[in-house]
């Protein structure tokens, strides 16, 4: 999504023949130099073995908000889901300036949206499970990618933090309380395989 040009210019621009010039060469270098991106990315692509006609490039002036221009296309495109890169501000300057990818993953809907802070080096996927119906749904569309990748590589982890009871005071650790209610906890844990044995298939099938 590029950046329109700022109102105070387009002022400008209906008064100055010579600022209107000057603006469109801004326009004209900006999308080229957008373009040339999105042509590096497609080629990267390819040379993994994407056919080239599975490949579109987009580029567009921002219409609404670039969040929600970047939702916009994603619903009105039946994507499966959005792939997006982190700038690299801390969780402070995120929370106060309202990042892209924040107001991205508050809007989203039921749209999986894939957040990347790093290099990416590693095979392995970690999945969160808190036995929601939500979290099966992310190892559903999880297993959906894997397949259509056909990458016999990848390593997955199906990840649940047990719900203890542990209290801590100061430099002594109060027993684990969750032995007063046994039978909750073997409850518990029952439901909980029957939801990681249920992950476990959607990604084998």
């Amino acid at each position: 999504v590029l950046p329109p040009v700022p109102p105070v210019y387009r002022e400008e621009m209906l008064q100055d023949p010579i600022a209107q010039k000057y603006i469109a060469q801004w326009k004209k270098k900006h999308q080229e130099a957008i373009e040339q991106v999105l042509n590096k990315s497609k080629e990267k692509l390819i040379r993994w073995g994407w056919e080239e006609s599975r490949v579109r490039i987009k580029s567009q002036e921002k219409r609404i908000g670039i969040a929600r221009d970047i939702l916009f296309e994603a619903r009105n495109g039946l994507y499966d889901a959005v792939v997006l890169g982190r700038r690299g501000l801390s969780k402070v300057e995120e929370f106060f300036l309202g990042g892209v990818s924040q107001k991205v993953l508050q809007g989203a809907g039921d749209t999986p949206v894939w957040l990347i802070g790093g290099q990416m080096e590693s095979p392995k996927i970690l999945v969160a499970l808190d036995g929601s119906e939500n979290a099966l749904r992310a190892v559903d569309h999880l297993a959906f990618i894997l397949e259509a990748s056909e990458s016999r590589e990848v390593a997955v982890l199906l990840f649940h933090v047990w719900p203890g009871l542990v209290t801590l005071l100061g430099p002594r650790v109060i027993p684990n309380l969750s032995s007063l209610n046994a039978s909750a906890q073997e409850n518990h844990k029952r439901e909980l395989e029957a939801v990681m044995d249920r992950a476990e298939q959607m990604v084998f099938d």
